[in-house]
Formats: structure tokens, sequence, C-alpha cells
């Protein structure tokens, strides 16, 4: 009876030690497969830093093998960064490797050297490094235009005729107040009378006892100059027709800037309508420069 207990708690333990055999491959297979990884790894991180430069082909072992060390160094043209014992290619581009410069203490191990003759024949010209103003040449078309804030157009403030121009062609150059043009007519005149008498009856009414009559007349004779003003008198043509009591029914015209006449619009004995202009008047002695450039063009373009 006890020996028929004991093969069975035997064939049950089976099972279990199995189960562990088996887990215990399984763990023992996943630490091979990551140790191969790791390794994997590690070797492309290696070749990936001696491609880009971060350690240099050959550096390790060079301890150990001091043959080494005397041998000449070769690298690329292209990529100085290359740099390795014996001849070979540039794993980057490819190249032939040729021979390092044997570099002083001051000499960048990484710096390219060009024998003399070799830039003579490459064309390759060197100067030191100076700070300066840098300035090109740009091919463009464009046009000249006038500044329009140093234009005036003068134009006619009332209906009549035009007597006579004083600027008598384009390209005549003019001062400011200098005549310009002599133009008759009646509505001058007619508003010169009304002022002249709007004059007189405020000077009766001074003595009238009637504030009311005195402010009045006042504002008919304020009202009265104020349309010559609009009419294009100047303070000096009221001046004179106050002084002498004698209404002109023509009215001479005075450059309002100095320049250059552009355009002469009106001719002797030409009858105007108020607005009409009569001269283009500029100052020519700033103009503008209108180019055409092309967007990449233009970042090289500033004002001065």
């Amino acid at each position: 009876m006890n020996s028929t207990s004991i093969d069975t708690n035997s064939s049950g333990d089976r099972p279990q030690q199995a189960a562990r055999s088996g887990g215990w491959w399984i763990l023992r297979f996943l630490n091979v497969g990551l140790f191969f990884a790791a390794g994997i790894v590690l070797i492309l991180l290696l070749g990936l830093a001696q491609r880009t430069g971060w350690i240099q082909s050959g550096s390790f072992g060079a301890g150990g093998n001091s043959a080494g060390s005397s041998q000449e160094i070769y690298t690329c043209p292209m990529h100085p960064q290359i740099r390795q014992p014996g001849e070979g290619r540039c794993p980057i581009c490819g190249m032939a490797l040729v021979p390092a410069a044997k570099s002083g203490g001051d000499l960048d191990e990484f710096a390219v050297n060009i024998e003399p003759a070799q830039r003579r024949l490459a064309n390759i010209q060197t100067a030191e490094v100076q700070q300066q103003t840098v300035s090109s040449f740009l091919n463009t078309i464009g046009e000249i235009q006038i500044d329009e804030s140093r234009e005036a157009t003068i134009a006619s403030y009332i209906d009549g005729r035009v007597e006579r121009l004083f600027a008598d062609y384009t390209g005549v150059e003019v001062q400011e107040g200098d005549h310009l043009a002599v133009v008759y007519s009646p509505q001058l005149y007619a508003a010169q009378v009304e002022y002249l008498e709007s004059k007189r009856a405020l000077l009766k009414s001074s003595n009238s006892i009637l504030e009311s009559v005195r402010d009045a007349q006042t504002r008919l004779a304020e009202n009265s100059r104020q349309r010559l003003v609009e009419l294009g008198m100047t303070d000096e043509q009221l001046t004179e027709l106050e002084t002498t009591n004698k209404a002109q029914s023509r009215l001479t015209i005075f450059a309002p800037i100095g320049g250059t006449v552009i355009e002469k619009l009106a001719e002797e004995g030409k009858y105007l309508s108020a607005g009409e202009p009569i001269y283009r008047i500029a100052n020519l002695s700033t103009v503008w420069l209108m180019l055409e450039l092309y967007p990449e063009d233009a970042s090289r373009i500033r004002f001065g």
C-alpha cells in the first residue's frame, strides 16, 4: 500500500517539472536573443559614428599597435573628417583618399591643406577676412516719375476768358509767386462791386443807433470778402481793392510753388469754367525712380 502511494505522487510531479524546464529554456533563448540584438545595435551605432565623424576610423586598437601610429594618415578631399591609416576610399562619397597634411600644433586636424601649385591650377585665391560693405550691380528696367508731393495743378477759380499767359511754353522755370496768367471775368467784377458796396453800407451803419443793423451790415461785408477769397483773390489783391475802392474785372493768377511747367493746358483767348486746369507745375529737384524687380532681386534693394 505504501509503495503504491509513492508512485502516484511522483507521477504527479512530472508535469510541473516539465513546465519549469520549458520556461527555463524560453528565458535562456530570450536572453541570448537580447544579447545578439544589443550587439547588432552597438555595431550599427559604431558604424554611424565613424561615418558621421564622431570617431575616427582606425582609432580602436591604436594603443595596442605602436607601429600603426607611425603610418601615414589618409583623408578624403571632400570630407576631411574621414581619416584612416593607409590608402582606401571615402565611405561617404567613394573618392580615393589622399595623404593628409602633417599638421603642426596650431593646425586643425580636419583642415584641408592645398599645395600652392594645386591652388594655382584650381584658380583658388585666398584673402584675409575683413569687415566691410559689400555692394553688387543689378541690371533692371524702370522709369523716372515726378514726386507727387512736389506737384501742383493751377486751375481757374472763376468762369472767364484767358487774356494772357506768362508761362507760354512747357519746360519754363517759375518761382513761387510769379505771374502765370490773367483771366477776364465779369463774375469777379460783380463780386468786387458787391464787396465795396457792403463796406460803404457798413460805414454808414456805424452811426446807426440800432445795433442789429450794424451787425447785419458787418456780416454782409465779411461774407462778401470771403466770396472774393473763394474766387481766387489773394490778401494783397484784397488790400489793394480796399485801398483803391475800384473793382477790377481781371484776375492775375500766381504760381503757388516753384518748379518747372510740365504741362500747359490752356491758350490765350480760351474760355474757362471754374475748376478747369491751366498749368501743371512740378519741382524736379527730387524725383522718384520706379523699378521693376523680380522677388528674388527685391531683397537686395534698400532705401538709401
